[in-house]
């Protein structure tokens, strides 16, 4: 999973977060831009924010790969168990 940043490059008081599960988060980012430019409201404020300004006026910015963190956890969990006990749930 991944945490992800849409903002007005402009103006960066002007931003969206947002998370996707998807492998590649760039196809997050371009399902918003192809839902601004068909007029449908996925996320309505963004979409009609790039509707306003223009969809080249924001860019996407990766905050966190929360899967690779999720994965360090699990790795240190693994040592922390000597990796022969079960993780408590």
């Amino acid at each position: 999973m991944f945490i992800y940043e849409v903002r007005l490059k402009a103006n960066h008081s002007k931003n969206y977060i947002g998370q996707t599960i998807q492998a590649n988060p760039m196809v997050r980012w371009r399902q918003h831009k192809r839902d601004a430019a068909r007029g449908r409201d996925g996320c309505p404020v963004l979409c009609r924010g790039m509707r306003k300004h223009g969809i080249d006026s924001f860019e996407f910015v990766v905050l966190d790969d929360t899967a690779r963190n999720q994965q360090e956890l699990d790795s240190l969990g693994e040592e922390a168990f000597g990796g022969t006990q079960k993780k408590p749930q």
